[in-house]
């Protein structure tokens, strides 16, 4: 009997255990691996991660295809904003921010990033045009929501992103500069081939190149239900500048139910709402002053400027919009003749769009 009893000890320990039912930890619930820069979240639509920090806000770009939620308000001067506020010096200085995502196959940000109508204050982003310069570089079938930038200062081409394409950036506000001595520029995104909803921004914009607006610079998708009030300006003394406008530069997609109230100075194809449009405006207005920034220097002496309160030129169909600003012109000029030409001019003030 003594023989036998380890054998039935060990009959009866593995017949326990086949009858034991097995307990699993349930893995959807744990937030990110221990790898993970995020404490919280896996990057999935039901549980995406959660930014609390700049520098989980700087490892998007490591996780370009996955899903996020900003969980309070960042400020890129606060130390309170870091995980090591010794980091701080690596964004506010030299070239400042990098943006997430550039336009090479396979380093688009294709992923989701809901504010939840939290801010990000004291954006700088000092890279020129180099893969773009803005929060986001490149946006690829992304999902952009309620989120606020304050006080931002781009050299780039514009606050949010540089190109949005097939995304939707809805609910996003921006206030601060933009400027860019490339194409396509604007105070939300440079250029836009997505949906841009119920998008506000106080944004004043310069650049010296083409498609330049206080919204968007060039848009070949839609825009609806929203509103630029910065400044815009696009003119130089080297070469003329093209598609300058209030809330977009060039149109070639549409805008609707849509406004911009800030001043804009431009060379040729200057609106007040938008620079030139060769399809779709309406249920839009424009109320700010729109000068046209003449000059004979270089090859720019004579011609049709198409300068219009609402639109500097229209190809394509605008219906029930308005605008109320006046017309101005600035002259930059060689020579005793054109100084005193430009005191007898009068102050432009045409009744309809178009070139004068």
């Amino acid at each position: 009997m003594k023989k036998m009893l380890p054998f039935l000890l060990a009959g009866f320990f593995i017949a326990t255990i086949l009858n034991t039912p097995c307990i699993y930890a349930d893995t959807s619930l744990i937030g990110s691996n221990e790898n993970s820069v995020f404490e919280a979240g896996n990057g999935t639509a039901e549980n995406p991660y959660q930014i609390t920090t700049i520098e989980e806000l700087d490892a998007i770009r490591d996780n370009l295809d996955k899903d996020f939620l900003l969980m309070k308000n960042l400020d890129f001067n606060s130390d309170r904003s870091y995980d090591n506020p010794s980091n701080k010096h690596h964004y506010i200085t030299g070239k400042g921010w990098k943006a997430t995502g550039c336009d090479e196959e396979g380093t688009e940000f294709t992923g989701s990033f809901d504010g939840q109508g939290y801010s990000i204050s004291n954006l700088f982003a000092n890279h020129s045009n180099s893969c773009y310069s803005s929060l986001f570089g490149y946006l690829l079938d992304a999902e952009i929501s309620h989120l606020r930038l304050i006080n931002v200062y781009v050299t780039g081409a514009g606050s949010f992103a540089g190109h949005s394409e097939r995304s939707s950036v809805f609910d996003c506000h921006a206030t601060g500069e933009v400027v860019s001595s490339f194409f396509y520029v604007g105070g939300l995104i440079g250029k836009n081939n997505g949906s841009i909803i119920n998008c506000h921004v106080s944004v004043d914009v310069t650049g010296d190149f083409f498609c330049i607006g206080g919204l968007v610079g060039l848009n070949d998708g839609v825009i609806s239900a929203c509103s630029a009030q910065g400044d815009v300006t696009g003119y130089n003394f080297k070469h003329e500048i093209h598609e300058i406008g209030g809330l977009v530069g060039g149109n070639i997609g549409s805008i609707m139910n849509s406004n911009a109230t800030g001043d804009v100075t431009g060379n040729t194809y200057v609106g007040g709402l938008v620079g030139a449009n060769w399809h779709n405006i309406s249920y839009c207005h424009a109320t700010g002053k729109v000068t046209h920034a003449w000059h004979n220097y270089g090859h720019i002496l004579f011609g049709r400027r198409y300068v219009g309160r609402l639109t500097g030129a229209d190809f394509g169909t605008t219906s029930n919009s308005y605008a109320t600003g006046k017309i101005g012109i600035k002259l930059f000029a060689e020579g005793l003749f054109w100084h005193i030409l430009y005191q007898l001019l009068p102050d432009p003030d045409i009744s309809k769009d178009g070139s004068f």
